[in-house]
């Protein structure tokens, strides 16, 4: 999309357009990530230790004051789309 085309569009439309290539690079990120999960494991060269639903909640209780440092910095819903990504 070309920088003209970009400054005639209502805010709302490039909100929509904004939404929905996140959607899809996220999606991408995702499955990318799977991958390299996969690929990872199938080398041999290291042990995955995948957590459980209590170890996950665990990790999550105590990064809360981490995530809260750095809340001004990242934004807070760059935070909670993480979170979101990473269940």
């Amino acid at each position: 999309m070309n920088f003209v085309v970009l400054k005639e569009l209502h805010p709302k439309e490039l909100s929509a357009i904004i939404k929905e290539v996140t959607a899809k690079e996220t999606q991408w990120a995702l499955e990318a990530a799977a991958k390299d999960k996969e690929y990872i494991i199938a080398s041999g060269r290291t042990k995955v230790h995948p957590l459980t639903d209590a170890q996950a909640a665990q990790w999550a209780k105590v990064m809360k004051p981490v995530w809260k440092k750095f809340e001004a910095n990242v934004g807070k819903d760059n935070i909670e789309a993480a979170l979101k990504c990473s269940k």
